[in-house]
C-alpha cells in the first residue's frame, strides 16, 4: 500500500497542538482571485479522503473549493485530530496550497497531482498517496 499523507500529518500535529481553536468549515469559501499563473482545474473541485489509513490508522480529507480556498481534516482512529484552512491553485500537474488557519504558523505545500477518474494521486519527496472522491 501507498504512503498516507504523511507530512501533512506531521505538519497537522506539530502545528495543531498549540492552537486555542480549530478552524471551522468554510460555509461560503473566501475570495480569491487565481493569478494568471496559477488555474483551479474542475476536476479537483469537491470533497477526497484517504483511499487507505496506512500504518497509522489515518484518514485525511480534502474539500477544493471553486473560488481556490482548500479546508483539510486529519482523523486518527476514527477521531478528529485537527483541520486546517487556506488556499490553492496549480500550474500544470503541480498543486500549491497554502495553509493559514487552524495554524500557528503559516505553512506551503507543493505536490505533483494526478486525476484518474475518481481517484486523485498527490506525490511531494515523501511518496504518493492516492485519494477517493467522495463528493
Amino acid at each position: 500500500m501507498k504512503k498516507t499523507f504523511i507530512p501533512l500529518l506531521l505538519l497537522l500535529t506539530l502545528m495543531l497542538g498549540a492552537c486555542t481553536a480549530a478552524p471551522t468549515e468554510p460555509t461560503q469559501p473566501s475570495s480569491r482571485e487565481t493569478s494568471a499563473e496559477g488555474v483551479i482545474p474542475q476536476d479537483l473541485l469537491g470533497t477526497w479522503s484517504s483511499a487507505h489509513d496506512g500504518e497509522l490508522r489515518v484518514t485525511e480529507t480534502f474539500t477544493f473549493y471553486e473560488d481556490g480556498a482548500v479546508y483539510a481534516t486529519v482523523k486518527r482512529d476514527g477521531e478528529n485530530a485537527g483541520a486546517v484552512n487556506g488556499t490553492f491553485y496549480t500550474v500544470g500537474g503541480t498543486l500549491y496550497c497554502h495553509i493559514d488557519s487552524g495554524t500557528e504558523q503559516p505553512y506551503d505545500l507543493e505536490y505533483t497531482f494526478r486525476i484518474d477518474g475518481r481517484e486523485l494521486y498527490l506525490t511531494d519527496s515523501d511518496g504518493t498517496s492516492q485519494f477517493l472522491r467522495v463528493s
